[in-house]
């Protein structure tokens, strides 16, 4: 499941790194793309619920720095991004039915950018 979970971020990553290209909207097209753009399942979440992966505005920040000490203010110095998806839960074998071996929240992130001239660092 943590397997599934991290290729969901990084392509979640991947795709809202395309859209940081410093001209107005492109914090709200990243967010677009990493929610919308690539669909993810989870294929080993067992949890009764969603196979969907699924990533919140809020666990989407975009940074001017590569480590990421400084957050970005505003489209023009987001120059890279990072997506945490939202967690999942997984019922050991044999168990969904009484639930009685789950893991813990399981959830996974990951920080992309494109290198260019406009990147800081």
């Amino acid at each position: 499941l943590h397997t599934e979970l991290q290729d969901a971020a990084d392509h979640a990553a991947l795709a809202a790194a395309t859209q940081l290209d410093g001209k107005t909207g492109a914090q709200p097209r990243a967010q677009a793309a990493a929610k919308t753009l690539i669909t993810n399942l989870a294929l080993f979440a067992n949890d009764g619920g969603n196979r969907s992966v699924s990533v919140s505005d809020a666990n989407i920040l975009f940074y001017q720095d590569k480590a990421k000490t400084t957050l970005s203010t505003s489209d023009a110095n987001s120059y890279f991004v990072q997506v945490t998806v939202d967690t999942k839960q997984a019922r050991y074998a044999l168990t969904p039915v009484v639930a009685a071996f789950t893991s813990a929240s399981i959830n996974a992130k990951a920080f992309a950018g494109v290198a260019s001239e406009r990147s800081p660092s």
